[in-house]
């Protein structure tokens, strides 16, 4: 056989990819299961709980597992519990796109989850993207991104409480300075713990003193930072 003919003969179809469906509206389940198994995945399992999801997991040893929020028990657990039965799935959370807010999906991503995806995609863009996600492409959308931002932006900030009971909002340099200030370290040794020179650290504390509305330095102290 010539090369030119044996290249031309096609090589075995991959595998599709085996999926097992977590959730427990039933109609939304039977949804997902339709519109992954009409776009070639096939559906090996399906659970309520988290403790049959897991157990069908160990079992299956799916590729992908799609955890329906809301979940009875919350979706981190279901998260958790299937990857510590099956550490080489892929879990990919489907929901309604307005019940997505960034605290949730920071917590999701962080028990072990590959995406967060909206139940309105289309079809087609769904199983597409499912394939994405299992190939390694990141499985959340340019708005899911925009929420997560917004939860990281407010965790790397603190508010100081001022004495009447009103707080303000610090960047995380502003918060170094004022926690070294504010405990009684001098222009010299804040600027030895934090690597700036002392006219730097005595810029920052001119900042705070006209951002917090106090009168000196010396009434930083006793001031609360609250994360």
């Amino acid at each position: 056989m010539s090369s030119a003919r044996a290249s031309a003969v096609p090589g075995p179809a991959a595998a599709p990819l085996r999926v097992l469906v977590g959730g427990d509206q039933q109609l939304l389940v039977l949804g997902v299961r339709h519109t992954v198994e009409a776009d070639g995945l096939r559906v090996v399992g399906q659970a309520e709980a988290a403790a049959a999801l897991a157990r069908t997991a160990a079992v299956e040893r799916p590729d992908l597992c799609l955890v329906l929020a809301p979940f009875p028990g919350g979706v981190v657990a279901a998260v958790q519990a299937v990857l510590t039965a099956s550490p080489d799935t892929v879990v990919v959370v489907l929901s309604a796109d307005d019940a997505v807010d960034g605290d949730s999906l920071l917590r999701v991503m962080a028990a072990g989850a590959d995406g967060w995806l909206s139940l309105d995609l289309p079809p087609a863009v769904l199983g597409r993207t499912l394939r994405a996600v299992h190939a390694g492409e990141p499985g959340i959308s340019r708005k899911h991104v925009t929420r997560l931002l917004r939860v990281l932006r407010r965790s790397t900030q603190g508010d100081v409480v001022l004495r009447d009971g009103r707080s303000v909002a610090l960047t995380p340099r502003e918060q170094e300075v004022f926690s070294a200030v504010s405990g009684g370290g001098s222009t010299r040794d804040v600027a030895l713990v934090l690597g700036m020179s002392e006219a730097t650290v005595r810029w920052h504390v001119a900042a705070l003193v006209r951002k917090l509305g106090v009168g000196s330095r010396a009434e930083l102290v006793g001031l609360q930072l609250r994360r």
